[in-house]
């Protein structure tokens, strides 16, 4: 074991789990003394957690990053623009499918779970971006079949999100039974703006949907959505639970 790691795990209180020799002459220091015994162990095992989610949740940031390098490769160079329907919308159908699936097993189903659920609501704030929408409508540049239900939409979602916040935790019926309208609301919302953006791109629309296929509103299909749909998800099971904070 190199000297860097060996001081990271004395550090961290790990070093005994790496040795055996270390861990055996603690073992015997330690029989006498339960308590202190006790304090080691658990002290190993929330930094031995620690150490994993920070892991896990390291690596999940940056397969996020080069997702989103990703998306903004695919509308700077046009491919998505230039791809006859249903292309375009079988990729969003594939990723949304795919983050509902990454974040409902595993370790990252853990750290997710973790996260506090007003977190996860305050995240849908983002959905502000539904005024873009609208601005592009007002000047000719999306369609109004797409912009006026998606826009108007998330920005209602994105404010009731922030209400939502503000009001506290789902530790009361009341609260809960806001919380899942909330998220039932929000979820409709966005089956209702992919599906009017997919008849729009399939009816030939004259304004179409272009720009949301093109950097850096891509992001929104791409990147946004699918994330969105499988915190939805999330909110869904964690109020299932009996205690949720």
């Amino acid at each position: 074991m190199g000297p860097v790691v060996a001081k990271l795990l004395k550090l961290h209180g790990l070093a005994a789990w790496v040795n055996p020799r270390r861990r055996g002459a603690e073992g015997q220091s330690r029989g006498s003394h339960p308590v202190g015994f006790t304090f080691a162990f658990s002290r190993n095992r929330f930094f031995g957690s620690y150490l994993f989610f920070t892991a896990t949740s390291r690596s999940w940031f940056c397969r996020k990053f080069a997702w989103i390098a990703a998306a903004l490769t695919l509308g700077v160079s046009g491919v998505l623009v230039t791809a006859r329907p249903p292309a375009p919308q079988i990729l969003i159908l594939a990723l949304t499918a795919a983050a509902i699936w990454i974040t409902s097993r595993g370790a990252l189903r853990a750290l997710v779970d973790a996260i506090p659920i007003r977190a996860l609501v305050g995240v849908h704030a983002v959905r502000f971006v539904g005024i873009v929408f609208l601005a592009m409508s007002a000047q000719g540049a999306l369609s109004p079949v797409f912009a006026n239900p998606a826009g108007w939409g998330d920005i209602a979602v994105a404010a009731s999100a922030l209400g939502l916040v503000a009001l506290g935790a789902p530790a009361t019926r009341l609260r809960r039974g806001l919380y899942l309208s909330w998220n039932a609301f929000a979820t409709l919302d966005l089956v209702v703006a992919v599906g009017s953006a997919t008849l729009v791109a399939l009816s030939g629309d004259g304004l179409g949907v272009a720009p949301l296929l093109r950097a850096p509103l891509v992001l929104v299909p791409t990147f946004l959505v699918p994330l969105l749909f499988a915190s939805h998800v999330i909110i869904f099971r964690r109020l299932r639970q009996s205690n949720v904070t």
